[in-house]
């Protein structure tokens, strides 16, 4: 057997230990949630195949090497025990690496939730809901061995949905099963502090039994006494993750939240659960079709609510195509009103002459995956894209009027017209940050124009010193001709 032959059984054993070491690395990539931020993934990818590669090499040529020095020398033979090394190699990493991965089990290919209920000791007579802080689920994977947790990830417990059942509060939450090592521990918590920590009894790979409620738990050991209902207890199942965890009221609509992932984030200067969802959303328990076509609203991915003469929501759909359109949805009949608003994702933007006003909404944020109650609060006029929405009536005025100003996003609009019937916004001229103008909208008219802006006498350190205020120290509404216009 020849050096150039071992050389050919080489470079072929580097070609299938190339392919096998890239194929464990893809499945790694998804076992161990390897992020592609910045090509992290592919780099980890091309990196474990060139691994693959130098291995597959080594093994080819040695091997080869090895049977030229027997008797009955084969490249074949060489080839054949070379892949096979190699095979076995890549099954035993990728069977290790499988093993040690927190792999989420599944239900007929879907990822799962742990639904939860918690219920309080007997004689708590406080809701839930009144209690500061947030309630915080916390699913631990614990060694079988060494009985330490190794792992955990949180959800959310919703407090503020607590009811009162046979003198005793329950509350609802839930978390991501996201593995299938160890067992399971759940740890409650309210705010920063833990009430009550359970081993949960649920299987590695939970079956379909596992998707009813199981017994309230703890149980009683076999001739122990039964659980004290001085303490905490809960129940659970397993849901697959397109089943929602969570169904809130708002007047007659209904609004369900189907989750797929819960991760912390900042809002508003804290930390708190947000979560990666899609809502599904009823009126008086029907649906809600918004087009010709038919399609309803089962697939939003941001609901705002509307306090007004009628309940009404804002919805926003998810498109995978597009940015996704936004609707007003009133209810108040057998039937919802549904207006399209926008083809985009916009958040409300009131329209308002207050300061107060415009400062707490300049600086109001909402955790995403969850229906914003407060961007309403306050009844009046909002600017949602090229629509101005009067909650008071829940009325809508479509707008088209363009202008060469440029817009600031970080500005809001900075005023409102005592006859309601325009509002200001802060741009630049043409484009040019030397011509800042004030671009006045006038929705009824559907027309724009603008008033120059000063620089030198009308000073402004940053964007954040705009204001209402800022606006009524240099200019002043004037009636002329039945409307208001802004003049310096």
């Amino acid at each position: 057997m020849s050096w150039l032959s071992s050389i050919g059984v080489a470079l072929l054993s580097a070609a299938a230990g190339t392919v096998l070491a890239g194929s464990v690395a893809i499945l790694a990539v998804d076992w161990y949630h390897i992020t592609g931020r910045e090509g992290a993934s592919g780099y980890f990818v091309v990196a474990i195949g060139l691994l693959g590669l130098i291995l597959g090499l080594i093994i080819g040529l040695v091997v080869s090497r090895t049977v030229a020095a027997n008797s009955s020398p084969s490249v074949w033979k060489a080839l054949g025990i070379s892949l096979a090394l190699i095979i076995g190699l890549g099954a035993a990493v990728g069977g290790i690496a499988r093993s040690q991965a927190d792999v989420p089990p599944t239900i007929g290919g879907e990822s799962l939730m742990l639904a939860v209920e918690v219920r309080w000791p007997a004689g708590h007579q406080q809701s839930p809901a009144e209690e500061a802080g947030d309630g915080i689920l916390t699913l631990g994977s614990v060694n079988r061995f060494s009985h330490v947790q190794r792992a955990s990830i949180q959800g959310p417990l919703w407090k503020e949905d607590a009811r009162l059942v046979n003198g005793r509060w329950i509350a609802p939450g839930a978390v991501e099963i996201f593995t299938a090592r160890g067992l399971r521990s759940l740890d409650i918590a309210i705010d920063t502090t833990s009430v009550a920590g359970f081993m949960v009894p649920l299987p590695a790979h939970p079956g379909t039994r596992d998707l009813e409620w199981s017994e309230w738990l703890p149980g009683s050991l076999p001739g122990a006494p039964p659980w004290p209902d001085s303490m905490f207890s809960y129940r659970y199942r397993a849901q697959p993750v397109s089943v929602p965890v969570r169904t809130e009221s708002f007047g007659p609509f209904e609004i369900a939240t189907i989750a797929s992932q819960f991760y912390p984030a900042t809002v508003a200067g804290r930390t708190t659960l947000a979560v990666t969802a899609e809502f599904a959303i009823r009126y008086r328990g029907q649906s809600i079709a918004v087009d010709a076509k038919a399609q309803g609203l089962e697939h939003a991915d941001a609901v705002t609510t509307i306090t007004g003469t009628e309940p009404g929501l804002l919805v926003h759909l998810f498109d995978p195509g597009s940015a996704g359109p936004s609707y007003l949805v009133v209810g108040g009949g057998d039937r919802a009103r549904v207006e399209a608003l926008a083809t985009y994702q916009v958040s409300p933007i009131p329209l308002t002459s207050d300061t107060a006003r415009f400062r707490r909404a300049r600086h109001r944020e909402t955790a995403r995956g969850t229906i914003d109650r407060s961007n309403f609060e306050a009844s009046g006029l909002f600017l949602l894209g090229t629509a101005v929405v009067d909650t008071r009536r829940m009325t809508v005025r479509h707008y088209s009027a363009t202008s060469e100003v440029t817009g600031v996003p970080a500005v809001p609009p900075l005023a409102l017209s005592p006859d309601e019937r325009s509002f200001v916004t802060f741009g630049y001229q043409e484009g040019s940050e030397e011509r800042p103008v004030l671009a006045v909208t006038d929705v009824v008219s559907d027309t724009i124009y603008t008033v120059r802006i000063d620089p030198a006498r009308m000073r402004y350190a940053t964007f954040d010193a705009l204001d209402p205020s800022w606006v009524a120290h240099h200019f002043v509404w004037e009636r002329t001709g039945g409307v208001d216009r802004l003049v310096e």
